[in-house]
C-alpha cells in the first residue's frame, strides 16, 4: 500500500487515466476503506490519504473528459 502512495501513478496526478483505471481506483477505495475502522491508527490514516488521492484523481479525470470529449 505504501508503495502505491509513493509511486508515480499517484504522485504525478493530474494526468490522464483510462476509465478502467479510474473505476478500479474508486472500487478499491470503496472496498478497502470501510475496513479501516478495524485497523490500527497508522493504517487508517494511510487509507484516508489514499482515498483523498483517488478522489482528486477522479475529479481531475472528470474535468478532462468533459473538456476534451463533451465540448
Amino acid at each position: 500500500m505504501l508503495q502505491l502512495l509513493k509511486s508515480d501513478w499517484i504522485q504525478n496526478s493530474p494526468v490522464f487515466f483510462s476509465p478502467i483505471k479510474l473505476m478500479q481506483a474508486k472500487l478499491f477505495s470503496r472496498l478497502i476503506l470501510p475496513y479501516g475502522i478495524e485497523l490500527d491508527c497508522q493504517m487508517k490514516q494511510l487509507l484516508i490519504f489514499t482515498q483523498q488521492n483517488f478522489n482528486q484523481i477522479w475529479e481531475r479525470s472528470q474535468w478532462i473528459w468533459k473538456k476534451h470529449y463533451f465540448l
